[in-house]
């Protein structure tokens, strides 16, 4: 029985600093225009058009998921789970409202806080 790995934006960032391993952001478009997670190896995949482009990650030994808070992610991990039986599914818990707190300079913003948390 594969499990999903709850982890905090530190530990995603320590797992995604190894090879083979991939930032998953699940959240729809305009949402990666008001905030978005800068330098990392990222793919943009809406929860929604995951299922059709789940090839693309079958590359990648350690798929970490984000999204505005850790709902998506935590359903797009169930759907990777039942596809990818051999790799390491992460969910960063609190997604990037948790990485904004942590690490604000990572973060790319085009609105302020206060608009972000009224999404």
């Amino acid at each position: 029985m594969q499990f999903i790995n709850l982890v905090t934006p530190r530990e995603a960032k320590e797992i995604l600093l190894q090879s083979g391993s991939v930032l998953v952001d699940v959240r729809e478009p305009f949402e990666i225009k008001l905030m978005a997670i800068k330098g990392l190896n990222i793919l943009y995949i809406p929860l929604g058009d995951l299922p059709i482009n789940i090839d693309q990650l079958r590359e990648y030994s350690a798929i970490v998921l984000i999204c505005r808070t850790d709902m998506r992610s935590s359903l797009a991990a169930k759907t990777l789970v039942s596809q990818f039986r051999d790799k390491s599914i992460f969910v960063v818990k609190g997604g990037i409202v948790q990485w904004w707190i942590d690490y604000p300079m990572e973060i790319t913003e085009s609105k302020s806080a206060s608009d972000w948390y009224a999404i």
